[in-house]
């Protein structure tokens, strides 16, 4: 199916298609990919980017034509960092089904808004704004993002959570905790894990819950995906990690390895209580006691 889809975006090219993030909500929520090897340039200031966009639950038009992918060819001002849809249709797996209306307006591309890492990869400045890439079938790549969305969700209401770390980085206090019950082996051999990071609260988020694969021979440590929260609590947002790759290895991150790979919680402390509650604690930030 991802073959169909690649021959009628592009003709005879072979798209590099890469996840920039999450858009919409319930049911209208949406994977996006850019196509980087798409990208095209009318004039020195100008990009051209398609976007895809891949639903979880199939949209109806006005026809009552069910689609479930959205293809969006996107006109870039890299001075202004806007973005105006050129050309919209809807497709149903690998088939165009018609034509959608395209709204007039401009819309600003930035932040970290997902259309704010296409103008970086298009306009030439981020390079690394979409670092991972698909190699498979681009709607089961989509699926799977939606579950990993849905188990950090789950875990968030869980208590089973324990710290495998607390210390100072950069003069800020944090903690890595490690959901218990979430530690599942892939068929790949990799571990998907939720993990959250606690903040000090310095920034605009304190609590960042995450999706995480485990590649305990490689040594990495994957963030596949990530919801933050500001320090009372209140939803930010949602994203594709920037950034996934960290090696499993030194102090924080390398603390997940005992548990995940050898099933050696001895190090790690047990915090009853959701996500939540935990990361509104003052415990959540104290460091662990010297050992004698």
């Amino acid at each position: 199916m991802i073959l169909g889809i690649a021959l009628a975006l592009a003709g005879q090219a072979v798209p590099d298609w890469r996840p920039i993030g999450y858009l919409g909500e319930g049911d209208a929520e949406t994977v996006a990919y850019v196509d980087a090897a798409g990208i095209a340039s009318p004039d020195p200031n100008t990009r051209e980017a398609t976007v895809l966009t891949v639903y979880f639950w199939k949209q109806y038009d006005a026809e009552e034509r069910a689609y479930d992918v959205v293809r969006t060819r996107w006109r870039i001002d890299c001075a202004a960092r806007t973005g105006q849809a050129v050309t919209a249709t809807a497709m149903l797996g690998n088939r165009d089904i018609a034509a959608l209306k395209v709204e007039a307006g401009i819309e600003p591309f930035e932040g970290d808004h997902p259309f704010a890492r296409v103008a970086q990869l298009a306009c030439g400045d981020d390079q690394t704004a979409v670092r991972s890439k698909v190699t498979g079938n681009l709607l089961l790549d989509a699926a799977e993002r939606f579950g990993w969305q849905a188990l950090a969700r789950e875990s968030m209401t869980k208590a089973n959570w324990h710290r495998v770390d607390a210390t100072i980085i950069g003069g800020k206090r944090l903690a890595l905790f490690l959901d218990r019950d979430s530690v599942v082996r892939q068929p790949d051999g990799r571990y998907l894990v939720m993990t959250m990071q606690v903040d000090e609260g310095v920034s605009t988020a304190q609590r960042f819950n995450y999706a995480t694969l485990i590649d305990c021979t490689a040594r990495l440590r994957i963030n596949v995906y990530s919801e933050y929260y500001r320090t009372d609590g209140t939803y930010v947002g949602k994203v594709i990690p920037r950034n996934p790759n960290q090696p499993l290895s030194g102090r924080f991150v390398g603390y997940l390895a005992p548990p995940v790979c050898s099933g050696d919680w001895s190090k790690t402390r047990a915090f009853a209580g959701t996500a939540a509650e935990i990361a509104a604690s003052a415990a959540a930030l104290e460091p662990e006691p010297e050992a004698n």
